[in-house]
């Protein structure tokens, strides 16, 4: 698929106040053409030279359409903190051989413009001059309005220099009460210029009267049923981790008929409860929610619950990581990370719940992936497959495209949910419907693990035995349709009390687990009188306050819960902070 590549760089020492608004209103523009598949679009909101580098040349068959945003000069990109010599940024950008557009919304690069257009670029949008950053992200923002309009290069372009110049008239470059901050790094403009700096530099005039591609395909909801061919996908991404399915499977091959209700079953009842709860909702004909509401209709109620689906699905994978990246830097002396590393992980932590509703976890993901990669002795992953799924992090894969096509659904979720346009969601459900089918393809192998809250620990030691046992109370997280009850069980160790554990469910007699709080919590696992569970997970953090937020994993649209709340909660906020020492050398209200 023909691919836009946004990428962004501030600085730890000269950052720049807009980048995010600037990448964000991109995103906004272009969303219609990537859920209507005109295009997929790559960002990367913390580019660095090496993957800068990795980018161009695994998207090198795929980009028609490079945009860099952050701090230049003449002959070189800033990444993140980083000099980028331009010469070889154009040379990679040469060999794309799709390529039809470079915008360098940086100070002054216009000097990169002649190896641009030597390489075979056919049309470069650069700056003369240091630039203001608030009019680079204005001119960023109308760009990319009309061009994901079907406009074309060059009405782009005189509509995005006309929006600036309404601007330049009465700013007051270089007054220091103004704040201004332009885009160059370290050199000033002695001498500023209230002419706005953007030209369009190209051999070919044909070459700036196309657009983006925006060919519409009529969408027929005709011969379309909802869950048909994503219950056949479930089948098939499960079959290799459960009997139950694979005979199911078998049977259908045999040309022997399973009821949809067995299917359904079947599927539900092994994937660890936050998923399947979600997932109920999608197959299960006139399930109704709690407010009401019913999902296996096409319309905007199940695209929303396509990416509820999906984000608690994705969640719980990155709450995972994360706890294995605590355990293993627990267990491991010699497990490094740099500041770097952390980078995404930090950012995630400080989150606001705005920011949190649209959060795109695959750079996450990635990210801690990456810390795993690099340790010189080999992670014993609790959930063995992560040792083998850096084929999921391709972003040439399926599955990649699948996760991005997802979130631009969950941002378009929110973004609509006040007016929602049924007919347009329903043509979208049929699309989200089969990527959430990919996504599941490649995490099937969660069939193989089940949660389980612990409660209560009782230690157990009678006068004639030599050593104590433990009677846990526990909640295991199992769909059965008829709701969850408290068991009770007793071990000669004993596991975390007041948390949510991760089993193996092809294991269970080891009582190995991983415990994933602070990051997925239960809060009735604190309240003596609860028997049964009612899982959080991680929301948002706030400094100011240093509290943190968790929202209701099965109900999102609950107010959050904050643990500020009573004192039998601390012990949450304590994990989080020992979670941030372990990683940052510092608790969560001093990062």
């Amino acid at each position: 698929m023909k691919s836009i590549f946004i990428a962004s760089a501030n600085h730890p020492t000269e950052p720049l106040p807009t980048l995010v608004e600037e990448m964000n209103s991109i995103d906004a523009s272009l969303r219609y053409g990537v859920l209507k598949q005109f295009f997929s679009l790559h960002t990367d909101a913390h580019v660095t030279r090496e993957k800068l580098v990795k980018d161009l040349v695994d998207f090198q068959d795929s980009i028609i359409h490079f945009h860099y945003c952050g701090h230049a000069e003449r002959d070189s990109l800033i990444s993140e903190g980083e000099i980028t010599a331009a010469e070889g940024v154009a040379a990679l950008l040469g060999k794309c051989k799709n390529l039809k557009l470079v915008v360098l919304n940086g100070c002054s690069t216009k000097g990169q413009v002649e190896a641009l257009i030597q390489n075979g670029v056919p049309v470069v949008i650069a700056t003369s001059t240091p630039i203001d950053d608030f009019q680079a992200s204005e001119f960023a923002r109308v760009f990319y309005q009309v061009l994901g309009s079907a406009g074309t290069i060059e009405k782009a372009f005189d509509d995005a220099m006309a929006a600036v110049k309404t601007i330049a008239s009465d700013y007051n470059w270089g007054e220091a009460d103004k704040k201004q901050v332009d885009r160059s790094f370290g050199f000033k403009d002695p001498n500023p210029t209230k002419t706005p700096a953007w030209g369009m530099y190209y051999h070919d005039e044909n070459a700036i009267q196309v657009g983006l591609p925006m060919e519409k395909k009529p969408i027929s909801l005709d011969g379309y049923t909802p869950n048909d061919k994503l219950i056949e996908e479930l089948l098939e991404a499960f079959a290799p981790y459960d009997t139950a399915i694979k005979k199911i499977v078998e049977q259908e091959e045999e040309g022997d008929e399973v009821s949809i209700v067995k299917k359904r079953k079947a599927i539900l009842q092994i994937l660890p409860h936050p998923v399947s709860q979600q997932l109920r909702k999608l197959l299960v004909p006139e399930s109704g929610d709690y407010d009401g509401k019913f999902f296996d209709k096409v319309g905007f109620d199940r695209l929303q619950q396509i990416e509820r689906t999906y984000t608690t699905l994705i969640e719980l994978m990155t709450f995972a990581l994360m706890a294995q990246l605590w355990e293993s830097a627990e267990v491991k002396e010699n497990f490094k990370f740099t500041e770097e590393d952390l980078s995404f992980i930090k950012s995630f932590l400080y989150n606001n719940k705005k920011e949190r509703k649209t959060y795109n976890f695959f750079p996450l993901m990635a990210s801690i992936r990456q810390i795993f990669e690099k340790q010189e002795e080999e992670v014993s992953f609790f959930i063995s497959e992560f040792k083998g799924i850096s084929e999921i992090f391709n972003q040439h894969g399926n599955f990649y495209i699948a996760c991005q096509y997802l979130e631009n659904i969950k941002k378009y979720v929110v973004e609509n949910v006040k007016n929602p346009n049924e007919e347009e969601a329903a043509a979208y459900c049929i699309e989200a419907e089969d990527q959430l089918g990919d996504v599941f393809k490649y995490l099937g192998f969660l069939a193989n693990y089940t949660i389980v809250s612990v409660t209560q620990i009782d230690l157990v030691k009678y006068r004639h035995q030599k050593e104590p046992k433990f009677k846990h109370h526990m909640v295991k997280l199992v769909q059965e349709f008829v709701g969850l009850e408290t068991e009770v069980e007793t071990f000669d160790k004993f596991m975390d009390s007041s948390s949510v554990l991760l089993f193996n469910k092809k294991n269970e007699e080891s009582r190995k687990f991983l415990n994933l709080s602070p990051f997925v919590i239960d809060e009735n696992a604190f309240d003596d009188k609860a028997d049964l569970a009612k899982l959080q997970y991680f929301e948002v953090y706030s400094k100011a306050n240093d509290y943190c937020l968790y929202k209701h994993v099965y109900k999102p649209d609950d107010a959050s819960f904050d643990t500020s709340k009573k004192k039998k909660y601390k012990v949450i906020k304590l994990q989080l902070d020992a979670f941030s020492k372990k990683l940052f050398n510092r608790p969560m209200n001093q990062l």
